[in-house]
């Protein structure tokens, strides 16, 4: 999970899965379900504008595929304005250290979204989005890419003529 902004508190992260999965077909019907609500006759229009832009949010992992975990999978990028509830699987809240150490690229997780209609009458063009609500850290996972810290044994080992000093280096 990822704060986007510090200034703003935008919150977001990507969230991949299979592309035959219950979950994809869950999320692709309600995205289509809310734009019918949304814009009635027009939503084949609006949907078909989104897809065409790359604003359709149930993307298609194979157009990241240089990433690791997307290829061949789908995936869907979700936001808030709010920090989501963050929870471990007993449902506590997370704290910031178990934050920092159980919400990685690559762990399994349970969210809880909300998939929204937008229109254009605030500029822009009219579509559905994905807010994110919530993540229940579920395992471990295989982290995707990063994230690795240099060792000690990674550095040269210096030596500093008697005059350096190294307090002077901070």
């Amino acid at each position: 999970l990822n704060e986007v902004s510090q200034k703003t508190n935008k919150y977001g992260a990507a969230f991949i899965f299979e592309r035959d999965s219950d979950n994809a077909k869950i999320l692709e019907e309600t995205v289509l379900r809310v734009a019918k609500e949304k814009f009635g006759a027009r939503a084949d229009k609006v949907i078909a504008a989104m897809k065409r832009t790359d604003k359709f949010p149930v993307k298609d992992g194979d157009n990241k595929a240089d990433y690791a975990g997307y290829a061949g999978n789908l995936f869907c990028n979700a936001n808030s304005n709010v920090q989501p509830t963050l929870v471990m699987p007993d449902r506590r809240p997370m704290s910031e250290k178990e934050i920092a150490e159980y919400l990685y690229a690559g762990a399994v997780v349970n969210v809880v979204v909300g998939v929204f209609a937008y229109d254009s009458s605030k500029g822009g063009a009219d579509g559905v989005g994905i807010g994110l609500q919530g993540v229940q850290f579920v395992t471990h996972g295989e982290r995707f890419g990063g994230g690795a810290k240099a060792k000690d044994e990674d550095f040269p080992e210096l030596e500093l003529a008697e005059e350096d000093n190294v307090d002077t280096f901070g």
